[in-house]
């Protein structure tokens, strides 16, 4: 006999899930609302109630991509949700039987997709969180805008623009969760905030941001890019590429606000695509600092206290700036290089970087492949981990497995392999961009059982160790140890201090 429907009542009404008797999901559950005709391009704003009982058993619409639909670029990846602009809808994973949950309730992992600011959504499957209800912990997804209506800074054209849009749907999400958890059985008191990439920039930012103080108490940010704001510069240089590639007059605020979503596309992708073709190094346009949501540099609201009580593991990859340099989305040359530091007034550190990355018998592209990753992760990432020492306790570990699919075109333990393990959601799909696809069953299960073991130990303790697990180090400022997740993990003691030090004082396109 099938298990019933699972019918939660939420502040704001009734929601209908489905169940397998393990696992109980609720899908496309509204956090906001629709922010669309005069609430587009405004944060969020708090969801309206409904009468009745809403089904909640399929994913709700996801953010516009922008991404182009050009052969030869960039695609965009296949959707699991229909795009619109009324996106803003979350997901619920939690175990079937809440009268099992520990005194309190279940701890609450919620998650932030990555894309870059400008692609991604919470339908995927890479992003299900089933395996941590089955692990005795909540999982909640959620969608957030993308690109010009999330993260661009067009106050300049009137009130009718906010900052920081993408940055208050996720703080939305999380007052949600606050809320409404309980009557899932959740802890709101216990609630780890997690995202990859663009995620994990998100999940820095609200370790900074005053408006989300209280609504978690962890933190584990993968890959994220700490340094990925949108200054006064970085929005000049990258709104030349929007507005041309929009057909829109910069000065026109209304036809920006009234312009059809098929017309801000192209100027979104150009962004994307072509930010780095025209400035070397540059960041892709990110969330807008020196405002009331975020009023400064991450690491420095970290040291200031803004993340104060709060439990951090951090995360990067080994390889990850081959991504980015080997698809030439950030520097892949000593020309280009060169290039980034004379545009910001550090051409006199050009000689020092390339006596530090340049290796004798190493390729030039190996080189600066180097030099990306700690540009754009791995520098900014140590900044905030150790402002946060004097904080909350810090965790750190670098992924260094390469899943076959990496290993044969150069990736090696590249941007985002930790996502899959980190959520137990390894997938047979034979697709390209499926790189776990034919590595060792044995050898997936040892990363899995590390990484996703630690993730759902510190959700529940508020610290990654446990019976059975690889033993983590804490980061702390003298030592700076870190734990390699590899088939042989091993402590790492201040990799690259001398990197950092030549990086720390450096602000790029400021």
């Amino acid at each position: 006999m099938p298990e019933s429907n699972p019918v939660i009542k939420t502040i704001y009404g009734d929601v209908e899930g489905l169940t397998d008797g393990k696992v109980s999901k609720w899908l496309g559950i509204p956090f906001a609302k629709p922010p669309i005709g005069e609430l587009r391009f405004h944060r969020a704003q708090e969801p309206d109630g409904w009468d009745g009982v809403k089904p909640c058993k399929k994913y709700g619409n996801s953010p516009y991509q922008f991404v182009p639909d050009v052969p030869g670029s960039m695609p965009q990846a296949p959707m699991f949700a229909p795009e619109s602009e009324d996106c803003l809808y979350l997901n619920v994973y939690a175990p079937a039987d809440p009268s099992a949950a520990p005194i309190g309730g279940y701890p609450v992992f919620v998650w932030a997709y990555g894309g870059a600011n400008h692609m991604g959504e919470a339908a995927n499957p890479d992003y299900d969180l089933s395996s941590f209800a089955h692990d005795g912990v909540i999982g909640v997804s959620f969608n957030y805008r993308l690109g010009p209506l999330g993260f661009y800074d067009f106050r300049d054209l009137g009130e009718r623009f906010e900052t920081n849009c993408a940055l208050s749907d996720m703080i939305a999400a999380l007052k949600w969760v606050k809320a409404n958890i309980e009557a899932f059985g959740g802890n709101p008191d216990n609630v780890t905030i997690c995202g990859e990439s663009a995620g994990g920039a998100q999940t820095w930012a609200c370790l900074a941001s005053p408006y989300a103080k209280g609504l978690f108490s962890k933190a584990i940010p993968m890959s994220g890019l700490a340094g990925n704001t949108t200054t006064k510069l970085t929005h000049e240089l990258n709104m030349g590429l929007f507005f041309d590639a929009a057909h829109l007059d910069p000065n026109d605020g209304d036809a920006l606000f009234n312009a059809p979503i098929e017309q801000l596309i192209p100027g979104g992708a150009a962004v994307m695509t072509q930010n780095d073709v025209e400035h070397s190094g540059i960041f892709i346009s990110g969330h807008v600092i020196d405002d009331d949501m975020l009023p400064g540099t991450v690491w420095d609201c970290m040291a200031n206290g803004g993340a104060d009580g709060v439990d951090v593991i951090v995360g990067t990859c080994r390889d990850e700036g081959r991504m980015f340099s080997l698809g030439k989305m950030a520097p892949y040359s000593w020309e280009r290089v060169k290039m980034m530091l004379d545009a910001n007034g550090y051409g006199d550190r050009f000689e020092q970087m390339k006596s530090l990355y340049a290796k004798e018998g190493e390729s030039e592209i190996d080189s600066v492949c180097e030099l990306t990753r700690d540009r754009m992760f791995w520098v900014d990432a140590q900044k905030c981990a150790l402002a946060q020492t004097s904080h909350g306790k810090v965790w750190q570990y670098r992924f260094d497995y390469a899943p076959i699919g990496a290993q044969k075109i150069g990736l090696f333990a590249t941007h985002s392999m930790d996502i899959q393990p980190a959520l137990d959601t390894y997938s047979n799909d034979p697709n390209p961009m499926n790189f776990y696809y034919g590595s060792p069953e044995e050898e997936k299960a040892k990363v899995r059982d590390q990484l996703h073991g630690a993730f759902v130990q510190f959700c529940k303790t508020g610290d990654p160790n446990g019976a059975g697990l690889v033993e983590w180090p804490r980061f702390e400022d003298d030592t700076r140890k870190s734990i390699t997740v590899d088939l042989e993990p091993t402590v790492l003691e201040d990799p690259y201090r001398d990197r950092f030090e030549a990086w720390k004082d450096i602000s790029l396109y400021m």
